[in-house]
Parts: C-alpha cells; structure tokens; sequence
C-alpha cells in the first residue's frame, strides 16, 4: 500500500509534507520537520502517491531525502523545449505534460519535479487552475520585460538605501556618471515627498527609507530638510510651505466641477440635515483686516428684556463640503489660507473662500451660529449651537 504526499502553500512558498490521515474532510500533513496541522483545500497544489513505510520515522525520513532529490531534478528540466513542442492556447494537464516529456511519468516524484520547473519559471507556462497553457512569444518578451524591470528597480532600491545611509551621517555620497541622472531624480523624488508627506504617492517608501512617519510631520521635514542640505540642496521651512501650498494650487476637473456645483446650490439646504434658523433680521457684522476678502466669522448682538443674547457666527463650510466631496482632501492637505507679505494663498478657490463661503455685507450666507444668553448682571446664564442663515450689515476693519 502506498502513502499520500503533497505539495502544500505556508506563508505563500510551496512545502513537502506527507498526508498521514484526513480528518473531517481535511487532510492531516505531517511535514519532514514541524508539527502536524489540518490543510484546507485552497492550500493544497498537489498530491500523489507514493512509497510507504512501517513507521512516522521512516516516513519522514524518506520525504526529507525525495524533497531534495526532486528540487535537484527540477532544476535539469529543459522547460523552454517542452514549451517549443507545446501549442499556445491548447490547455495541458500535469499528467499531459509528464506523459508526452517525461522518462517515468506515472512516478509521482518525477510529475511534482517537473511541476516545481513551471511554478518556478512561470515564463513557458501559464496556470489556470489544474491546467497549462504555452505562452506566446509576445507574453514570453513582456514578462522578460517585466523581470528585467523588477530587477532593475531591485538594484535602484539598493543603491537608494546606500544613498540615504550616508545622507543621515551627513556623509555626500559618491555619484558616479551612470549614476547621475538617478541620483537627480531621487533628490526630486524627496521634495516632492516633502511637498506632499500624507498625500505623496511614495508615502509608505520614503516613510520606510528614512525611519520617519508623516504624522509626526516636524520631525519628518526636520530629517528631511537636513539630508537635502547635505545634498546640497538647501531649502528652509517657510520654503517649503510656500512651495507645499503651491503644489497643491491646480484644480482637476473633478474638483472645478464641484465648485461649479456648490456655486449654483439652495443655501438653505445643507450637507447636513438640521433645522435652519432665518436670523437675516439681527444686526450682524464682521471685523477684519481690511485686505480681508475671505470673511468666516461675525457677531451680533441682540438686547433683550432679561438681558442680552450674543451670537457668534461662523462661516458653515461644512454643509456644503461633505468627507466625499473631492474639495474635502484639497482643503485637508492646505489646513489653512497662508498670509504672506505679497499675497493670500486661500484655502480653497477664491469662488468659494472669497465669495460663497465669504460672509460678505448685503449677502445671504450659511452660518453655524453659537448664542449665548448673558443677563443684566452679565453672567452667562444659558448657551446653544444651531445653523442659519445671516445677512451681515457691514464688514468693518
């Protein structure tokens, strides 16, 4: 009576094991070294049968010395002349393959060798399911390209790291000439990590490079702006942020589209679902620089019997502006208008920040209104948060 060995996936590498009983519908695999374990179906590559022994020792024994010897035999498989003699788009099985190429097909040992070959040069041969499939010349030249192109980005990803060892010593690396325009791209692939640190799509590889996590994003720029001036590349903070914000300038079609859309929606009808209050009758200003063009804030004041009610009135962004919104990861990645001697970087678009969002005098507009109840000795008696819709007097400097 034979025994039943297998082929088996652990940790994504295919492993030996012999099949000592099923369980449950499962097979039980006691691999040449380990503890024996319950395979599901989906783990499983192949089985076979092969030689049986009185003892778990001899078992075992014998898988160790078979695994050797078929790795060693796979490796003498000439895989390019099966694949010449095969036709493309015609579907072959193992036993297919083993019956028409191989000395002793109806050995086991000798199919899982040859099953080993296809897996480990999956060149030739394309596998759906329990079946083969020749490539074509054109499939076999673009995974040639794709290899070529793994193996190339292989040795940059090296040379990358030697890089950034030394750049963290404060030592300039030694750029040869075949090195240079790599050297000059790594160097701008950096400041554009820094322009855009959460949203850069080499977060996770620059995060992993230089030791660093963009939400601790001071500390990030810090290593970074050091290691760029050893580059020779020196670059200050202000300048960063100027060049941050202005990367993040531009406008897709998607986001101009919402713009569009929000600059055309009912101003009554929020994002959110809540009650808004019509408080276009109070007395309301705002008080600001007066370059200001961007108004999110006003007050009013309303004297009442027992005292007085003071509103504050913040510019409701949000219910026009919901998580899903492409606007929302634009104004995300700028947290703020930038104020600089020469101009104002708003937050969003100057149709939204200047004027849709602007509590602008003589104009209706969202607000999130915070009222506070004071009474005639001044105390804070009572407090509410509502949204509504104002209409300020006059933006006053």
């Amino acid at each position: 009576m034979e025994s039943q060995y297998c082929l088996y996936y652990k940790n994504d590498r295919l492993q030996f094991g012999w099949i000592r009983e099923v369980r449950k519908n499962k097979p039980v695999i006691l691999p040449a070294q380990g503890k024996e374990f319950s395979c599901s179906s989906n783990r499983l590559e192949y089985i076979w049968n092969g030689s049986a022994f009185q003892n778990e020792k001899e078992t075992l024994a014998y898988l160790s010395e078979k695994t050797d010897e078929t790795i060693a035999r796979s490796t003498e498989i000439e895989l390019d002349v099966i694949h010449d003699l095969c036709e493309t788009g015609i579907p072959y099985t193992l036993e297919d393959l083993a019956d028409n190429f191989l000395d002793d097909p109806e050995n086991g040992w000798s199919r899982v060798s040859l099953l080993i070959n296809i897996k480990n040069d999956r060149k030739y041969f394309q596998q759906k399911k329990s079946q083969f499939f020749a490539r074509s010349q054109e499939e076999i030249q673009k995974l040639e390209e794709e290899l070529e192109k793994k193996r190339e980005n292989e040795r940059r990803l090296v040379k990358e790291k030697e890089w950034v060892e030394l750049l963290r010593k404060s030592e300039l690396p030694d750029i040869s000439t075949d090195d240079t325009d790599h050297w000059n791209t790594f160097l701008h692939r950096i400041l554009n990590f820094l322009r855009y640190m959460e949203h850069s799509q080499e977060r996770d590889y620059f995060s992993m490079l230089f030791q660093c996590q963009v939400s601790e994003s001071i500390v990030t720029e810090r290593r970074l702006l050091e290691v760029l001036a050893v580059a020779g590349i020196k670059l200050s903070w202000g300048s960063l942020i100027l060049s941050r914000v202005d990367a993040h300038s531009a406008y897709e079609e998607e986001e101009l589209a919402a713009i569009s859309e929000i600059k055309t929606s009912d101003i009554w009808n929020g994002f959110y679902d809540v009650e808004t209050r019509d408080e276009r009758h109070l007395s309301t200003y705002t008080v600001d620089n007066a370059e200001t063009l961007d108004y999110d804030d006003a007050i009013s004041l309303e004297k009442k019997e027992d005292g007085w009610a003071l509103r504050i009135h913040i510019a409701d962004v949000a219910s026009f502006i919901g998580k899903e919104n492409p606007l929302f990861k634009k104004g995300e990645s700028r947290m703020s208008s930038l104020y600089t001697i020469k101009e104002t970087l708003p937050m969003f678009h100057p149709d939204l920040s200047e004027n849709i969002f602007s509590l602008r005098e003589n104009s209706d507009r969202p607000a999130l209104t915070f009222e506070a109840k004071i009474d005639l000795t001044g105390d804070l008696t009572a407090f509410q948060l509502y949204r509504s819709i104002i209409n300020v007097d006059q933006n006053l400097s």
